[in-house]
């Protein structure tokens, strides 16, 4: 399994291996990481205080995950000043959980949003057991407690977070004006 998988990756572009440094440019401000719903976060909010803020962003929208895409979305996280990364309680969050794990072991700038899952909850309308609600939302603590010792804001509420991240790319142009 592990071998088919690491077929379907690469080959990876370039410059996936060695994130940009502070003198190069960025191709985004922020990366919009999470659920890809039509209806999500990143429509209501992020994109439109995003816009009035005049910052980019890439979000890696689409209805079903294709594997081609991976390669993409690995080069925009490595092009974008802040990553910004939205759990939500509606969703099971593992493969957004383990790349905000991935930037945040690399020291990039990250913002997390995590929420639990409710007891009693749904994912796609299907109803979760509760060792799977408690097996999910242990990942989510153990994602905050490793963000937490890496300095890295947790937040719970998504437009707190989306003002967080623009906050830090404000902060980032400001520090590297001058370089």
């Amino acid at each position: 399994m592990v071998r088919n998988l690491l077929d379907l990756l690469s080959p990876l572009p370039e410059c996936y291996c060695e994130p940009p440094t502070v003198t190069e440019s960025f191709q985004y401000d922020i990366y919009l990481g999470g659920y890809w719903d039509d209806s999500s976060w990143q429509n209501r909010i992020a994109v439109p205080k995003l816009k009035k803020h005049g910052i980019t962003f890439y979000k890696p929208q689409r209805s079903e995950f294709a594997a081609g895409m991976v390669a993409a979305d690995n080069f925009a996280e490595e092009q974008s000043r802040v990553l910004l990364f939205i759990i939500c309680g509606d969703m099971r969050g593992s493969a957004v959980m383990m790349e905000a794990s991935f930037h945040i072991s690399k020291n990039h700038r990250v913002i997390l949003c995590i929420n639990d899952i409710p007891d009693g909850g749904t994912v796609e309308g299907e109803p979760l057991s509760e060792n799977a609600i408690k097996d999910y939302n242990r990942a989510r603590a153990y994602l905050a407690d490793l963000a937490l010792r890496h300095h890295i804001p947790v937040l719970d509420d998504v437009e707190q977070a989306v003002d967080t991240a623009i906050e830090k790319v404000f902060v980032f142009n400001r520090e590297n004006a001058s370089k």
